[in-house]
């Protein structure tokens, strides 16, 4: 085997692996990105869970600790807001 011969298979041999170590490197990535767009959209159960928690006391808590006045006063505005006039 001549030197140029040499010279010419360890270039074929370095081109072979720095294509393996790309291909390797596109799984990689293509596999994060495709975790990345399933889970960008999905919520916290744990979060979800204590939201709707809150949720669902928050109103009679708060009128709970509100006079008649107060409520009657909330009432009017919120009716305003859905049936008033525009």
């Amino acid at each position: 085997m001549t030197r140029f011969e040499g010279k010419l298979i360890k270039e074929i041999e370095e081109s072979k692996a720095r294509t393996l170590y790309l291909e390797k490197l596109y799984q990689v990535y293509c596999r994060e990105w495709k975790s990345y767009l399933d889970n960008r959209n999905k919520k916290d159960p744990d979060a979800v869970a204590l939201g709707r928690k809150g949720g669902l006391k928050g109103g009679k808590a708060r009128a709970a600790n509100m006079t008649l006045e107060e409520r009657s006063e909330a009432s009017r505005k919120a009716a305003n807001a859905r049936w008033g006039k525009k």
